[in-house]
């Protein structure tokens, strides 16, 4: 059963839930907390769908990209890829991070940029190779992601720039 179904039986509107947020007055919405959350909610399946035909049209490009940080080369040498973002780009990474890691055949670690920022030293082994996959929030439209790869320094010293 459905949260509007669920909602209407028991005496409620057949309103959806999220619409009856969205429609709140812009008071309400800050009284309650909810100035941002529906709006970043709703706006999502048509923004998984851009995001899509964006990367599909960038397809060639992308795996040369994935071929030049060693997603694709041999499986002893590919990086661990981390799937970072915030809110609902941290919920895709968690939606996305084993298909990937199947595809990819490499480890896909989701992690919320809230505890790669507080934790960084955490996520890193010495001599590993990482790939970054950030996903801005939607703000920043047109929602892009920033990618970059790197190998976390020796210790004896030597130093990769980010």
């Amino acid at each position: 059963m459905n949260v509007v179904n669920s909602y209407a039986r028991e005496g409620g509107s057949a309103v959806d839930p999220l619409s009856a947020l969205l429609d709140l007055s812009a008071a309400e919405k800050s009284e309650r907390g909810l100035l941002y959350t529906p709006r970043e909610i709703a706006q999502q399946p048509a923004t998984w769908i851009a995001t899509f035909d964006r990367l599909r049209a960038r397809e060639k490009e992308l795996s040369s990209f994935l071929s030049a940080t060693g997603v694709s080369g041999p499986a002893a040498e590919r990086p661990t890829v981390f799937l970072i973002g915030a809110g609902t780009s941290d919920y895709i990474g968690w939606c996305l991070h084993h298909l990937l890691r199947a595809k990819w055949q490499c480890e896909v670690i989701p992690v919320a940029s809230t505890s790669l920022l507080t934790n960084f030293p955490e996520y890193l082994l010495k001599e590993k190779r990482y790939l970054w996959v950030r996903s801005p929030a939607p703000a920043i439209a047109p929602k892009e992601s920033r990618c970059s790869s790197a190998r976390w320094p020796s210790a004896t010293g030597s130093h990769t720039s980010w």
